[in-house]
């Protein structure tokens, strides 16, 4: 945290994450999370962050940042796999975007550092099922089609209502983004498999997995298993 805070302190976490809607897991509706009315009797107190959100968000952020500055690479060089499109990832992903714009980053990499998974799959323009809040990290087709996920032909038929294109699994995302960075919210026990962490792993010296949800029985992926499955079980720490 302390290698981050030069960088997450100029950034205003409030502003770049805001309120995205509440999400539960496997939910079909949702709720936008939302401040108290009005200020408590007796005067008004600060706004605070809304902790699963701003505070989520702050903690990964600052967890990436400081794996970075050791491995000496910038955050506008990374692809970042968000696997999770609920509030906190959404939150994670807004604040990655700011990250990069505050470090001189243009607006094509700002919208291409960051990569989305929710129960679907990949998240990406034209998919059905994309919630409004989502939208704005969909993948767009010329990236797909760039990435070898489908045919140029194949989307453009899918754009028609013609033919379906995806949809496209964590590990098979991984295999045609190589990712630098995986981040894991959505809760579900195991998610990150040891082909995932293997498959990145065999593309990135150093890979950064972070698989924050809690309690630890939630945890995308336990710390033994990624350091067994990256190949740093013997001392190089839990990048």
């Amino acid at each position: 945290m302390k290698a981050a805070w030069p960088v997450l302190s100029s950034l205003d976490v409030d502003a770049a994450v805001g309120a995205p809607r509440a999400r539960e897991a496997g939910a079909t509706s949702e709720a936008p999370v939302s401040a108290p009315a009005g200020p408590p009797p007796g005067g008004a107190l600060p706004a605070q962050p809304i902790d699963d959100i701003q505070g989520t968000a702050a903690a990964v952020v600052a967890g990436i940042l400081a794996a970075l500055r050791r491995r000496r690479e910038r955050l506008s060089d990374q692809r970042i796999v968000v696997v999770g499109a609920g509030a906190a990832g959404i939150g994670i992903a807004r604040l990655l975007r700011t990250a990069v714009r505050a470090e001189g980053g243009s607006e094509h990499t700002v919208h291409r550092v960051v990569v989305m998974l929710d129960p679907q799959g990949l998240v990406f323009d034209g998919r059905e099922g994309v919630e409004d809040d989502q939208r704005p990290f969909a993948m767009p087709g010329r990236e797909l089609v760039r990435l070898g996920f489908a045919s140029a032909g194949r989307y453009d038929l899918m754009r028609l209502g013609i033919a379906g294109v995806g949809p496209y699994d964590l590990e098979t995302v991984v295999r045609h983004v190589h990712p630098t960075v995986l981040v894991g919210t959505t809760g579900v026990p195991g998610v990150f498999t040891e082909a995932v962490i293997r498959e990145m792993a065999a593309r990135v010296p150093r890979p950064i997995v972070l698989p924050p949800s809690n309690p630890a029985a939630r945890c995308g992926a336990a710390s033994p298993d990624v350091l067994a499955w990256t190949g740093w079980a013997g001392g190089g720490g839990y990048r």
